[in-house]
């Protein structure tokens, strides 16, 4: 199963801390790629186990034709675990989306900090 998920690529990366990390838009796992209806908003999830407070907990996107990722949406939850979900509208073309998260507490000196691999989607005219 650790093969199947690292070749699907529902992966995630830390800092060091053994952060559990869930990531989905569109009803899409990270890692996977998927379609969208154009006009129809895309539905995000995270959810995270620490192993301090959560800080902060941004969704980042990217939209074919345009420059980097924008910030969507930030959470502060200042609480070990959370589940957030709340509609995107990325408007018309793809969309790339990942989750990055930061923990108060750190580890080996650095920022306890996970990023969610990314999610693919492109929209259905």
């Amino acid at each position: 199963e650790v093969f199947d998920a690292l070749h699907a690529r529902r992966t995630y990366a830390t800092t060091g801390a053994r952060i559990v990390l869930d990531f989905s838009a569109g009803g899409i796992e990270m890692g996977g790629t998927g379609r969208a209806s154009a006009g129809r908003p895309v539905a995000i999830r995270a959810a995270a186990v620490g192993t301090d407070l959560v800080d902060l907990v941004e969704v980042l996107r990217h939209i074919d034709g345009r420059p980097g990722f924008a910030v969507i949406a930030q959470l502060a939850p200042l609480e070990r675990q959370f589940d957030w979900a709340f509609d995107d509208d990325p408007g018309p073309g793809a969309a790339i989306y990942y989750v990055r998260l930061r923990q108060r507490g750190r580890v080996r000196g650095l920022v306890a900090m996970a990023w969610s691999s990314p999610v693919w989607i492109d929209a259905e005219g």
